[in-house]
């Protein structure tokens, strides 16, 4: 684009260009909105560029996590069954993994006192447990390796 620029005297611009920028050292998408615009000297020839750079990472993040949000709340809103929900929920979040890396849906079991894997995302991490037993109040545990991580009910009742 620079170039074009510099040899035919034509203005360019881009917006939400996305540029992958290293931060922390790990890559983060970052995106800008920029214009290359030449300088002409009085003598008519090009004697340089101007650019002018505005950064619309938040923006363009914004609204598509927004977009998310209303796909999936769509999605969701004539399902009758909570396995349905969970199902669809998990189909929208696949689409969508830029902003959600992965989904893992552990439905409660009242009778078994468990929670069981009833949806995933196909990038969740390997190795997660098929269900979860009640600990306490609330949190399940799971029997793998992971003990670490715990779960707490969206409702934080006990679990029977």
């Amino acid at each position: 684009m620079l170039q074009s620029v510099v040899r035919t005297g034509v203005p360019t611009w881009s917006d939400d260009l996305l540029l992958m920028l290293a931060s922390s050292g790990r890559p983060e998408e970052r995106y800008f909105t920029f214009t290359y615009s030449p300088i002409i000297a009085a003598s008519g020839a090009i004697s340089g560029v101007f650019c002018a750079v505005t950064e619309t990472t938040e923006r363009v993040l914004g609204e598509r996590r927004l977009l998310t949000l209303n796909a999936l709340a769509a999605e969701v809103m004539g399902k009758r069954l909570v396995v349905d929900v969970a199902t669809a929920a998990v189909e929208v979040c696949t689409a969508r993994d830029a902003d959600v890396p992965f989904v893992a849906v552990y439905l409660q079991d009242p009778d078994a006192g468990a929670a069981t894997l009833r949806a995933v995302t196909p990038r969740s991490p390997a190795g997660l447990p098929s269900r979860l037993r009640a600990r306490r109040c609330g949190v399940f545990m799971s029997d793998s390796p992971r003990a670490g991580m715990r779960w707490r009910t969206s409702e934080g009742r006990c679990a029977r």
